[in-house]
């Protein structure tokens, strides 16, 4: 009984580290959105998708699920993968492929990552606007149901 006790207070203790650290995640992405410059500087183009941190917290806030992979990349191919068990509909789910996209943007638009999530590699994988991790996080958050949870809390699944 106290063994049993234990491991509960523990998963209770996981829990609250799990949503506050989701918190902090939430308030460093409106953090980022709002000091998103609201005029362009002079050497980017007047269009929006050409300043890299509008367009990565667009992306983040227009779906519930958004990876930023390239398309030969392995552990994007296994954030995919893990993903793709949850068949999640289209009008939630975002693959963004930066291999798609010009050289110069790309490198943009992973310095914009790196200083959101603290890495600027791919996969970066957001559920709700809040940043899950790489390939490797995906798969262990799959393997250990944390992944189905955060889908089904925004509501992907």
């Amino acid at each position: 009984m106290r063994i049993a006790r234990e491991q509960q207070y523990e998963q209770f203790v996981k829990e609250n580290e799990e949503k506050k650290l989701r918190k902090e995640q939430e308030k460093e992405r409106e953090r980022l959105v709002e000091e998103t410059p609201k005029t362009p500087p002079k050497t980017v183009a007047s269009n929006s998708t050409d300043d890299p941190y509008e367009f990565v917290a667009k992306k983040i806030t227009g779906k519930k699920v958004v990876i930023f992979s390239k398309k030969t990349c392995p552990y994007c191919m296994k954030a995919k993968q893990a993903l793709s068990v949850y068949r999640i509909p289209r009008d939630h789910y975002e693959i963004v492929e930066l291999d798609d996209l010009p050289a110069g943007k790309v490198e943009n638009i992973q310095k914009v990552l790196g200083e959101m999530t603290g890495a600027s590699t791919v996969p970066r994988v957001f559920i709700d606007g809040n940043c899950l991790g790489g390939g490797d996080d995906t798969v262990q958050a799959l393997t250990s149901g944390k992944l189905a949870q955060l889908l089904k809390e925004a509501g992907a699944i």
